[in-house]
């Protein structure tokens, strides 16, 4: 008996000894997976004592890099490259087509009637003048500055203005409003009237669009005698307001309308104006910032920088789309910041018109001799 209760005694000691020591489940951290790396070795010939001997020699290899996250989804896609035979410089949307406009380079003035259905020229308007060209339409009416000539000394060049009936598809009316430059004459539409910019002569004249009469020409410079101050470069329409941009002085003008006076001056830079989103946007001429223009205060609420070189402006979509090389620079107005920039011709083609509607951004390419149709992807 006493034997038995010995072997039992062992036996329960042993247990005890055998159990494992338990470790409070705090004190066990997450097992954290590191990457591992490589150890690469190699055998090397050295000199030891006097001996040669092969070695073995490691180096521990660090782990490869992820690899860094694909860039996001541009913006915008090119739903069509539309041929039009001839350099398109000035575009604008009316009446369900595209118009575009020749370039100074072409021997005769032309305009083309795109179907954006098709995305294909519907018809070919022959232009009484060649040179630099923009393009303003509304319902009812297309109208074309012309530039008369080419790079030529600034004295032989004429500003005409034409106006095409799209229901024709023919010039209606041709004027002569003066000099011209030595560079596109925008023109805009709106207010009842169209409004043309006139370099040389440093003033805005203003049409009649229903007698297709010179109405007034309105100065831009407050200094008699003195026009080589006020040229007009750029020009847009909002409710109640003309906005030109003063050239030499890099000042956007405020005109009423009502009054055909100029009632406010804002401080910017020289270049394109667009209107839309509830502003006027500054294009910097061949410059690198677009500045956002508050029509409520006349002042700027923002400048935008991201953009290069930039050329012309224009408001749809939700976007801003500033043409700048062979490529557009994509503003959204709810950020004031640059969303994309999307190259939208190839090698040194030249992007320069730019325009807005039937859902889609119009870019002219001179070189290529195109128009571009861009489109938001989201």
């Amino acid at each position: 008996m006493h034997r038995i209760v010995q072997l039992a005694l062992v036996a329960l000691l042993t247990l005890v000894v055998a159990a494992p020591t338990a470790t409070p489940s705090a004190s066990i951290g997450p097992v954290v997976p590191v990457a591992a790396g490589k150890k690469r070795c190699k055998y090397v010939v050295k000199k030891i004592k006097g001996k040669k001997k092969r070695v073995r020699v490691c180096r521990n290899v660090p782990a490869p890099k992820p690899p860094p996250p694909p860039p996001p989804p541009s913006a915008v896609k090119i739903a069509a490259t539309i041929p039009v035979g001839f350099a398109p410089a000035g575009v604008a949307v009316a009446d369900g087509a595209v118009w575009a406009a020749s370039w100074f380079t072409e021997p005769a003035g032309k305009l083309v009637r795109i179907d954006p259905s098709t995305n294909r020229v519907a018809a070919t308007i022959p232009l009484p003048a060649t040179g630099f060209t923009w393009v303003a339409a509304a319902p009812g009416s297309v109208w074309v500055a012309i530039a008369e000539g080419g790079p030529e000394p600034q004295a032989s060049h004429r500003l005409t203005v034409v106006r095409i009936d799209p229901q024709t598809n023919s010039v209606v009316a041709t004027l002569k409003p003066g000099m011209a430059p030595q560079r596109p004459a925008p023109l805009a539409i709106g207010e009842g009237a169209v409004w043309a910019t006139n370099f040389e002569e440093s003033t805005v004249t203003r049409i009649d669009p229903v007698t297709n009469a010179l109405v007034t020409k309105i100065p831009t410079t407050a200094e008699p005698g003195r026009q080589d101050r006020g040229r007009p470069s750029g020009i847009a329409v909002t409710p109640g307001a003309v906005w030109v941009m003063n050239h030499r002085e890099g000042k956007l003008l405020r005109i009423d309308p009502a009054t055909n006076q100029i009632v406010a001056t804002v401080d910017t830079q020289d270049g394109r104006v667009a209107a839309g989103e509830g502003s006027i946007w500054v294009a910097a001429a061949g410059g690198d910032r677009v500045d956002r223009v508050d029509p409520a205060t006349n002042r700027v609420a923002a400048t935008i920088s991201g953009c290069r070189e930039t050329q012309a402006a224009a408001v749809g979509g939700g976007l801003v789309w500033v043409t700048q090389g062979n490529a557009l620079c994509l503003i959204d107005p709810r950020t004031n910041k640059v969303v994309d920039n999307v190259a939208v011709t190839r090698g040194s083609s030249q992007t320069f018109g730019v325009t807005y509607g039937e859902g889609a951004a119009w870019v002219t390419d001179v070189a290529a001799k195109t128009v571009v149709r861009v489109e938001r992807t989201g």
